[in-house]
């Protein structure tokens, strides 16, 4: 008797389900609607282990308001105190296996679909606004069209998903690993890509903005070395994938916007960036009160915005700034010793140094530009100074002249570290001048060679 109630028992118990045979897929190809949905998870006891593999649930409108009228059957399978999320909030799907289902055009808003399995299933024009899927398995998923704005996607698990002309505006995509994953004309404007895993994974910059979301939320919670830390870790990821696929000069952007996080990990830190920009914020109310008409008060704020940033910035970086802001930017290391922060400015400033000279070996027209200052400058002060003679070879003239076009062709040549006969500098100041120029056409041109050899060899 025993026997025989244990095999009737046995034989009443599912078969399990394997994803690669459809023949267990209890519910394939069925049409699923909302109310549907909601019964065959309360007849499982709740949506961990639901199998929906290969489930036709296209079109399925789960959005918090069409979730209201059965919040009451939500609390019946879990009961009053239960800590699930609230059926309101979105449907939660926790864990259910969805691989090889239909989620076409489906309405799944702020659903939690925490480490729910979506392998090879179609979510092509999905709305999953504000989704919670932290560790979701979305292999071989399409995605293409989905609407992802805010969605976590924290740890999921991405290889190979199409994700082509999909919205990712603000999406969390840290720790997610996207191995092959297909991003192109995606939207990923604000996204956050810390420790993100990017191999041969297909995106261009364009799609990016103009910054990431790692480092929009450090300057927009606070910036520290942290926080910034991980944005130089999310464009270093960035750009050895870029280099992977081929995209050197999204490489290149990558790699500045790397050091730029670096540079600004050093100084300033919080306090000396929220002075920095309540001055900022003065000075642009000054203007406006001055200056009524809205294009000449943008372009006037403007050039007074980068003066004022660059005044400010200098008088944060040696101290002439209020107290409370030089309290606030004393590091402190693990033990609570004081770090040398003159060392960290002095490293701050040598980035500082190496993006204004070259955009740290990527931006060839820096060194150009800087030539042409230099020269312009230099002939400048030899038209101002009348020092330089000009005339046939034997017969200079005794009298220096204050020509222009005099003082711009030495101004050239010392550059370029030419000499003409027919050009001689007058007085030892003069000849100070001339050797000093000519150093920095030398270093200029030699920081002009290594720019465009680093640009050819990344290229």
């Amino acid at each position: 008797m025993d026997s025989d109630i244990e095999s009737t028992s046995e034989q009443q118990k599912p078969r399990p389900v394997r994803c690669d045979d459809p023949s267990t897929w209890r519910h394939k190809d069925e049409r699923i609607d909302l109310p549907r949905l909601l019964e065959l998870i309360e007849e499982n006891d709740g949506p961990e282990g639901l199998d929906l593999h290969g489930a036709d649930l296209s079109g399925l409108d789960a959005r918090p308001e069409a979730l209201r009228p059965y919040v009451g059957a939500w609390v019946g399978v879990y009961g009053p105190d239960s800590e699930a999320p609230r059926l309101e909030n979105g449907i939660y799907l926790w864990r259910a296996h969805l691989e090889n289902a239909n989620l076409m055009d489906a309405h799944l808003e702020n659903a939690f679909l925490e480490d729910a399995h979506l392998e090879n299933a179609l979510l092509a024009d999905a709305h999953l606004e504000n989704a919670d899927l932290l560790a979701a398995h979305l292999e071989n998923a399409f995605l293409s069209f989905a609407d992802l704005e805010n969605a976590d996607l924290e740890e999921a698990h991405l290889e190979n998903a199409d994700l082509t002309e999909a919205h990712l505006e603000n999406a969390d995509l840290s720790f997610a690993d996207l191995q092959n994953a297909d991003l192109r004309s995606a939207h990923l404007k604000g996204a956050c890509w810390y420790a993100a895993d990017l191999d041969r994974t297909r995106l261009r910059r364009e799609e990016l903005g103009r910054a990431i979301g790692d480092e929009l939320a450090a300057k927009g919670q606070g910036v520290t070395s942290k926080t910034l830390g991980e944005a130089r870790e999310a464009y270093m990821a960035l750009k050895t994938n870029f280099d992977s696929i081929g995209r050197y000069d999204d490489a290149s952007w990558a790699y500045v916007k790397e050091q730029q996080m670096e540079k600004a990990m050093y100084f300033p830190t919080t306090a000396g960036h929220s002075w920095i920009r309540a001055g900022l914020r003065r000075a642009a109310r000054r203007w406006r009160k001055k200056n009524p008409g809205r294009l000449r008060r943008f372009l006037r704020a403007s050039i007074l915005g980068r003066v004022r940033w660059t005044w400010l910035h200098l008088c944060l970086y040696v101290g002439l700034c209020p107290r409370w802001v030089r309290q606030a930017i004393a590091r402190r290391d693990e033990e609570g010793h004081e770090r040398d922060e003159w060392l960290s400015r002095w490293r701050w400033a040598r980035n500082w140094a190496y993006e204004l000279l070259a955009g740290y070996g990527e931006w060839l027209h820096m060194p150009v530009i800087w030539a042409g200052i230099v020269v312009l400058v230099f002939a400048l002060i030899y038209t101002a100074a009348g020092n330089i003679a000009s005339g046939d070879v034997g017969a200079l003239q005794s009298h220096p002249t204050h020509s222009p076009v005099t003082a711009f062709t030495h101004s050239i040549s010392a550059f370029a570290t030419v000499g003409f006969n027919t050009l001689e500098p007058v007085g030892w100041g003069a000849r100070l001048l001339t050797a000093l120029e000519a150093m920095f056409g030398i270093g200029l041109f030699a920081l002009f060679v290594f720019t465009l050899g680093n640009r050819m060899r990344r290229s």
